[in-house]
């Protein structure tokens, strides 16, 4: 069956409750409370849908003849148009005229007479007329809230470009909020439906069965439907294996430390290794402490500490020659005999200088000036 964009509204015509079997009276009680609370739920829902409709309208108005021709303005003007149709439907006064329906005529002069208990219930037409307009919103708000997660992805994505960024951004917001707001109004269509159709069966069984076409699958589905959202992925790269730390830059490769020999033993190694790898105890080499107070005592040249300087430098020959008898210590022994003579040769520029400087006072005492001549001074 083709459902109708518009319907005429059927006539009500109501029959009494004494004509209803008694047992059903506490069904219909239980149908009419969730009917209350459809109503009152449906009713904020349209109201704030109702108010971002009307500012979506007022940008619409102010904007239509500058950006008409812009591919965004043709999304705000499809969001304004699925807005406009779902206000056309109604949905909220439709169930409010129904549950008024099982009042009769004391509603019209007694308008607190829904705070007491019913006295009519509304004939199979009506109940199925709203059935009908009820099954007919289910795909309009499917098609609107795909529509507006489609624009919203669309002004977002727009709204990188930087033209128009105030407006894009204010269309995004409501598109959002609309989104949002479809999405509570389809579920609380679904529970109007359902008890609807709950009515329909408990009030005329018969004409319920001839209804099951209005029935769908979606409708009466636990779980929601909704269009699906297109997010884009970005690629992630994938975490690595191990673990990198701190770069603390390049390290060099350091020989490792070789064992130190005994004297005493026999060097059964070759002997073409270069000395360098070669290490040996400092036992029998002469410290610098020694050397140099050899050099001190060669430099002042007293009597009395001539045994002395025989005994270190006796001392020191033979060390000197034990070290060179062992192989690869020839090389160490002339930078120390090198490092001795430095030594000397700087103690005798210090001597030389401290003795030549009283002598270079005195010839700049005796130096005259010119005109000191010239005057006799």
């Amino acid at each position: 069956m083709k459902l109708r964009r518009y319907a005429q509204v059927s006539s009500i015509s109501c029959c009494r409750r004494s004509s209803l079997d008694a047992s059903l009276l506490t069904s219909v009680d239980s149908a009419l409370k969730d009917l209350k609370g459809c109503c009152r739920q449906l009713q904020t829902l349209l109201s704030v849908h109702a108010d971002e409709v009307q500012v979506l309208e007022r940008l619409h108005y102010k904007g239509k003849n500058q950006h008409r021709s812009a591919i965004f303005w043709n999304r705000a003007d499809e969001m304004r148009r699925f807005g406009l149709r779902l206000k056309e439907m109604n949905l909220g006064n439709l169930l409010d005229v129904l549950r008024s329906s099982f009042f009769g005529d004391t509603l019209l002069t007694n308008p607190k007479s829904l705070r007491g208990s019913w006295t009519h219930y509304p004939s199979a037409k009506y109940l199925k007329f709203v059935l009908e307009r009820l099954s007919a919103g289910h795909p309009l708000l499917e098609r609107n809230e795909e529509r507006l997660n489609e624009a919203y992805h669309y002004f977002t994505l727009a709204m990188q470009s930087g033209y128009f960024a105030q407006l894009i951004l204010t269309l995004t917001a409501i598109s959002s909020r609309l989104s949002l707001l479809i999405n509570e109004i389809h579920k609380a269509l679904k529970s109007a439906h359902r008890v609807v159709h709950e009515m329909l069966t408990i009030l005329h069984p018969g004409e319920a069965q001839k209804c099951t076409h209005l029935l769908n699958t979606r409708i009466n589905d636990a779980h929601d439907h909704r269009a699906p959202v297109i997010v884009p992925i970005i690629a992630q790269e994938p975490p690595s294996s191990s673990f990198v730390g701190e770069d603390l830059g390049t390290s060099v490769a350091r020989p490792a430390a070789h064992q130190v020999l005994d004297p005493s033993e026999k060097d059964t190694r070759n002997l073409t290794e270069p000395a360098v790898h070669r290490t040996y105890t400092r036992s029998h080499a002469p410290s610098p402490d020694d050397l140099f107070s050899i050099m001190s005592a060669k430099s002042q040249g007293s009597v009395a500490e001539t045994p002395v300087l025989q005994e270190q430098s006796a001392s020191t020959s033979t060390v000197v020659s034990k070290t060179c008898e062992a192989p690869g210590l020839a090389e160490v022994s002339l930078h120390r005999e090198n490092i001795v003579r430095t030594n000397n040769a700087s103690l005798k520029k210090r001597k030389h200088s401290r003795g030549a400087a009283p002598s270079e006072v005195k010839k700049r005492m005796k130096r005259k000036d010119e005109i000191d001549e010239i005057f006799g001074f």
